[in-house]
């Protein structure tokens, strides 16, 4: 990985111009990765006269992504064909042979085998021709191209009518374009098999335009307002438009007109207005006492005409204890108490009060059009989360030690959330309104000097965080909703529980919690109720830096992770099935069928009472077994990691001015060291999905860790 950043700078009494350009580089682990990422930004401003003055900014941003690996239950995520790999199959020869070679009498055996692999393309050379193709075949053969180019700008103009007041009118766009490809060649295994592409290109802009009026101004001797009133216009826009072709005529030509048959073509259009008036009222009494009052009003286009009024207040207070009563000491330093309370208000996406049909394939020459899978609502309501904070700031022993404590409470009702429902009502989700979720929690931090002295120095930096929820009421006076499946389990909402359930099947159990198996033949029997797997949420989590600095010299480590948590990983879950996993060498230590009782098991005998189990089962008929119980692939998410360890040396002065500098830093920097975890199947810090389907992870690819350099220098 490579980053490199420079930047201009000129300015003067009354104007000023900041001129930098950086690139990165970075090849990923899978072949054929490269990522690279430009950035071009121009900012200056302008003290026209004593009442006028201006800014503006403009940045450009352009990311490339080459042959980026995909995550999910598809033959296009490498990792998902390593959870079924064969473990005999020697990956050097499917490295170092992409294609079969056609008159090859075990070609032509294959060929005659699968009526659907065409002799007029190249035949890849693989271990499995039915689900699961050769790895390096993906990351060669089929290609795909992701770029961005993304453009944000904004202009202000100031007019200052007096020492006090003053009224600002700005106008800014954030813009950008995705283009996605994906070349899919013939004799793919999946998703198109005949050959194909995906051509996906999105525009997203949001345009904001607001005015601001600020003042300040003693009331009293001691006492000082600060007023700030304004407005803002914001409206996004989406403008989607897709190609797909299922089939090439001839091979190596991804184009549309290349299509065998009807390519699928889409367009969708995207828009959303917000209009809002906001307000801010700060009172600050000798710099010791601070309140802030707020108040803010949004239109939002998305929610019924009836609805679409969003108010959010706020207030706030802050108490610098030790200025006010004049008991700073070399033991107290510094001490100040806050507390605030708050409404936010939230709106949702587009299009979500009405059907919006998408139009299909023209039937007898007549258009035809398909209802969405969403039951939309037409009584939709805001979103309103009210929180309550309180905290303090200490600072200790002349400010070597600085702690921070905050205690929070947040209550969100009127969720808007798409939930998922019978599939005979002719839909699978319906959006709505999902009642009340609470929230409580604590945040700590500390920063704190063991060692400060003019040539060696050790400083501590630590966070700590704990958070619970509580799902206090469903819409309609509903037990459960469900937000996300993901083979057989689901994330749910239940009324008087933690949000974020995993719920699924678990084994049959005894009173004594054993394992209860067939008597006949020894597996594992499934109960057939669903049941709480676990949760996603941590219990806490929590990170520390230490940094100890020795003259130029200095090193810094840093470690984060979390206690707690459930994920639910379909790689263990079918990695044990497949028997990949080093997991499923138990009943198979010194030949395939050596025989296990599996452990913690009892059989109920005809008079019903529970024994324990004798019965010896094969390690392939148990594993296989597995896949029955949900709960064979849920994982503790506990986890430790060495996240940075960087060891820097600041260059003299006096050698970085021999080179026209006035400073420079050379430094040596790893990312993701060392990774403890109370399993060894992924990494629990996994983000598979983005949506309220979170807690469960597939075909992972394995967390980089990297090794660098890093030279700063300022001219």
């Amino acid at each position: 990985m490579t980053n490199l950043n420079v930047a201009v700078t000129k300015s003067s009494e009354r104007n000023n111009i900041r001129l930098s350009v950086g690139r990165t580089g970075e090849a990923g682990m899978y072949p054929n990765n490269d990522n690279t990422r430009t950035d071009l930004t121009l900012a200056g401003g302008a003290q026209m006269s004593d009442h006028w003055s201006a800014e503006a900014a403009i940045n450009y941003v352009n990311n490339v992504f080459q042959n980026q690996p995909q995550q999910a239950y598809e033959e296009t995520d490498p990792m998902q064909g390593f959870i079924w790999f064969g473990r005999q199959v020697d990956t050097r020869i499917l490295k170092d042979n992409l294609y079969r070679d056609l008159n090859d009498p075990l070609t032509q055996q294959i060929i005659k085998g699968d009526a659907l692999l065409r002799t007029d393309a190249p035949i890849p050379y693989s271990w499995n021709y039915s689900y699961h193709p050769s790895p390096y075949w993906e990351a060669t053969a089929k290609t795909t191209d992701y770029a961005r180019d993304r453009g944000i700008g904004h202009v202000a103009v100031t007019y200052k009518f007096n020492d006090w007041l003053s009224v600002t009118g700005r106008t800014g766009r954030d813009w950008y374009q995705d283009h996605y490809r994906a070349n899919y060649p013939v004799n793919n295994i999946s998703p198109f098999n005949g050959g194909g592409l995906l051509d996906v290109a999105e525009t997203h802009s949001e345009t904001n335009s607001d005015f601001l009026v600020t003042g300040t101004r003693p009331l009293l001797k001691d006492l000082t307002l600060t007023v700030n009133a304004g407005g803002n216009a914001r409206v996004n826009d989406l403008n989607a438009a897709a190609g797909i072709v299922s089939r090439l005529v001839i091979p190596g030509v991804y184009t549309l007109a290349n299509s065998d048959g009807s390519p699928a073509v889409g367009i969708g259009v995207l828009k959303k207005k917000v209009n809002s008036l906001y307000g801010l009222a700060s009172f600050n009494f000798k710099d010791w006492l601070n309140v802030d009052v707020t108040g803010r009003n949004d239109w939002s286009s998305t929610l019924p005409r009836n609805q679409n009024s969003i108010f959010y207040p706020s207030v706030g207070a802050a108490f610098i204890v030790t200025d006010a009563l004049r008991v700073q000491s070399h033991l107290l330093s510094y001490a100040k108490v806050r507390a605030s309370w708050t409404r936010v208000g939230n709106d949702t996406d587009p299009y979500q009060l009405a059907a919006v049909y998408g139009s299909g394939t023209a039937w007898g020459g007549q258009p035809t059009f398909t209802a969405p899978n969403r039951l939309p609502n037409a009584n939709l309501r805001p979103e309103r989360t009210t929180g309550e904070e309180v905290g303090v700031d200490l600072g200790l022993f002349d400010n070597r030690v600085a702690l921070n404590a905050t205690v929070y409470q947040k209550s969100t009702t009127d969720q808007i959330l798409p939930v998922s429902i019978p599939t005979e009502t002719g839909y699978t989700e319906h959006i709505v309104n999902s009642g009340e979720v609470r929230n409580r929690g604590i945040e700590l931090a500390t920063t704190f000097r063991p060692i400060d002295r003019p040539t060696v120095r050790w400083e501590v930096v630590a966070n700590w965080s704990k958070n619970t929820n509580k799902v206090l009421s469903l819409s309609n006076g509903v037990q459960r909703i469900v937000v996300g499946n993901y083979w057989g389990v689901s994330v749910t909402a239940d009324s008087g529980q933690p949000y974020g359930t995993l719920v699924g099947t678990k084994w049959m159990r005894d009173d004594q919690g054993h394992i209860v198996v067939d008597s006949a033949s020894g597996l594992p029997i499934r109960d057939s109720k669903q049941v709480a797997l676990g949760n996603y949420n941590a219990d806490w989590v929590g990170g520390i830096t230490n940094t100890f600095t020795y003259k130029n010299l200095s090193l810094s480590f840093s470690f984060d992770g979390q206690m707690g948590g459930s994920v639910y990983s379909v790689t263990k879950w079918f990695g044990q099935y497949s028997g990949v996993l080093q997991a499923t060498l138990q009943g198979r230590e010194h030949d395939w069928n050596d025989m296990f009782v599996v452990p913690n098991a009892v059989y109920q005998s005809g008079s019903g009472a529970f024994l324990p189990d004798t019965v010896h089962v094969l390690a392939q008929d148990y594993w296989h077994n597995t896949f029955y119980a949900n709960e064979m692939g849920i994982l503790d998410a506990s986890y430790l990691k060495l996240r940075e360890l960087r060891l820097a040396y600041e260059v003299p002065s006096s050698i970085a001015q021999h080179f026209g500098l006035s400073a420079a830093t050379i430094a040596l920097v790893g990312h993701n060291l060392l990774l403890w975890a109370k399993q060894p199947t992924i990494d629990p810090e996994t983000a598979f999905d983005t949506s309220n389907r979170q807690g469960v992870e597939n075909g992972q690819l394995p967390t980089a860790r990297s090794f660098g350099f890093t030279l700063s220098v300022r001219p």
